[in-house]
């Protein structure tokens, strides 16, 4: 079988990760697998620059994405918690900052409660935003409703993207609209988020870039 790497350092771990193009059975089953394209394992982290301008002002931070914990929702559905560990340069000020969410699987569907206070958590589970939906096919479409804010997601493609000069096959790439602003999130299989890039046409631009990855299935 021909493997795929995504870095020499990984080999290993890729080996037992990627499936054979050539095979269509494997690779069907994991487009349909959700969870894949975000394994949630306590320990899993991911390590991105993030670079930004907001109102004229360009930041510069990098943040560290850890699965922490589990527990059950009201509903029952079992919560993924996730800490994002910040360290930030604002016109040469450094500020450092931990924000806790929630990841959850439930409906094919993968939910990020991001930034969740108990409320939003316990009593407003409409305010799970829906990042990845089933079935990952070319067309899918889904909107998430936040007090009469309606954002729409589509999957625009599925293929391979060179990534930091490898080749990775089966990035699922997922484009949100709300309000003037693009979000568009690329998502690797066995990694996750590989990249985000979110923006208006004015004076907002965000692009996270993963960097670092520790992932067990």
């Amino acid at each position: 079988m021909l493997f795929r790497y995504v870095a020499a350092s990984i080999i290993i771990w890729l080996a037992s990760v990627f499936y054979n193009a050539s095979d269509p059975a494997p690779q069907q089953a994991r487009l349909d697998e959700v969870s894949f394209y975000l394994p949630l394992k306590i320990g899993n982290t991911w390590t991105y620059n993030v670079e930004g301008i907001l109102n004229g002002m360009h930041t510069f931070f990098q943040l560290r994405v850890r699965i922490n914990d589990t527990l059950r929702h009201s509903d029952g559905s079992l919560l993924f918690s996730h800490g994002e560990y910040f360290n930030e340069e604002i016109r040469g000020d450094s500020l450092k900052q931990y924000v806790t969410g929630y990841y959850t699987i439930r409906d094919r569907t993968i939910y990020n409660y991001n930034s969740a206070s108990d409320s939003d958590l316990y009593h407003r589970p409409t305010y799970a935003v829906p990042l990845l939906k089933a079935p990952l096919a070319v067309g899918n479409e889904w909107e998430y409703d936040r007090d009469e804010r309606v954002s729409s997601y589509r999957i625009a493609s599925i293929g391979q993207l060179t990534f930091r000069g490898t080749p990775i096959d089966s990035v699922v790439l997922v484009v949100g609209h709300w309000s003037d602003v693009v979000d568009s999130s690329w998502y690797a299989p066995g990694i996750g988020l590989l990249k985000e890039c979110v923006g208006n046409s004015k004076d907002f631009r965000k692009v996270s870039t993963l960097q670092d990855f520790r992932v067990t299935k």
